[in-house]
């Protein structure tokens, strides 16, 4: 329709264009006149063509045009509801979050309550167990317990939890409940293997072994000054346990726990727990039978850092650090050939 009514108007310009040529010829008479005539006639046709497609335009596009501006007022009129309810139901969700998240904090206060009162709890009674444990007759009743099975899997827990804490960088201080825990349950598991029926029972318990295993994985981050004294009770450990076949064989065959022991060797360690380190590689490497064993950990502790500690003054460190230079420059292969 709407291209009906341009067409219309474009032949009208023209008829009215031929007309306004006929008025301006020079041409005179009849011939003239009936030219003019005829011109007229069209464009009498040509404006009532015209004058038919405008109004069939406006009976028919107006009105469709009218009902699509109506129908997108109506689709703009549902988005601007549609956009109100949205902007409700997102002040909902945000309210519901605050909501939750002042759930959460006061959830996470209570939780850490707990924690520290658990940690306080623990540090108490394993103080009086660590204690208790001193005694040869408490470690004889205590031994083959399930009190005692349920106690070496906690152990191990407290020892992760605390390791955990480490590797985050969270700083814990000896007057922390957290360390005072931790050195409860060192100091028990200790106090344990000093009396030969605790040693042998441990010897061959998997959790009280895993203990030992964690504990030589982490003395790097047994820091000084409090992660001196948890590398001393470490090794103190490994080395009563080591007092049975058992806890030499669990030792000799893991380079992981070797290298816990070796990694004590270090000279800004202090003299307790370089002495302990010493002399437990020496136990080890005596212990082992194979010289391709012997070869292997000999290989594993620093020459030079030996060398040096069997240049200090204080015996009880320079005469085992001196034994241990021998021994790692020993031929062991050529020894076990002849």
């Amino acid at each position: 329709m709407k291209d009906t009514a341009i067409d219309g108007l474009t032949q009208f310009e023209r008829n009215v264009t031929t007309l306004l040529d006929a008025l301006n010829s020079e041409s005179t008479g009849r011939q003239a006149g009936r030219s003019l005539d005829a011109d007229i006639t069209a464009l009498e046709a040509s404006s009532s063509a015209l004058c038919g497609s405008l109004g069939k335009l406006l009976e028919v596009v107006i009105p469709r045009i009218s009902e699509e501006i109506s129908s997108k007022n109506e689709e703009l009129e549902n988005l601007r509801v549609a956009y109100r309810n949205y902007e409700r139901l997102l002040a909902s969700r945000d309210e519901k979050i605050k909501r939750l998240e002042a759930e959460l904090s006061k959830a996470k206060d209570q939780a850490l309550s707990q924690f520290e009162s658990i940690s306080w709890i623990g540090s108490t009674m394993g103080a009086l167990l660590w204690k208790a444990c001193k005694q040869r007759d408490s470690v004889r009743a205590l031994v083959g317990t399930d009190n005692l099975q349920d106690f070496l899997p906690m152990a191990n827990c407290v020892l992760d939890s605390y390791v955990a804490s480490l590797n985050a960088g969270i700083g814990l201080s000896a007057d922390s409940e957290d360390y005072k825990f931790m050195a409860a349950i060192f100091g028990t598991m200790v106090n344990l293997a000093a009396h030969p029926e605790g040693r042998q029972y441990l010897a061959g318990e998997v959790n009280a072994l895993g203990f030992a295993t964690n504990a030589l994985s982490s003395v790097n981050l047994f820091r000084a000054p409090d992660g001196r004294w948890l590398r001393r009770m470490t090794l103190t450990y490994v080395y009563n346990i080591c007092l049975e076949e058992t806890g030499v064989e669990f030792m000799v065959t893991d380079r992981g726990r070797l290298q816990g022991v070796v990694n004590c060797l270090g000279c800004g360690n202090a003299e307790d727990v370089l002495i302990l380190a010493v002399n437990l590689l020496l136990m080890l490497i005596k212990a082992m039978s194979e010289a391709r064993g012997k070869v292997a950990l000999c290989q594993m502790i620093p020459k030079g850092t030996v060398r040096q500690l069997a240049l200090r003054d204080k015996p009880e460190l320079k005469e085992p650090a001196a034994y241990l230079l021998q021994l790692i420059e020993f031929d062991w292969m050529r020894a076990a050939g002849n």
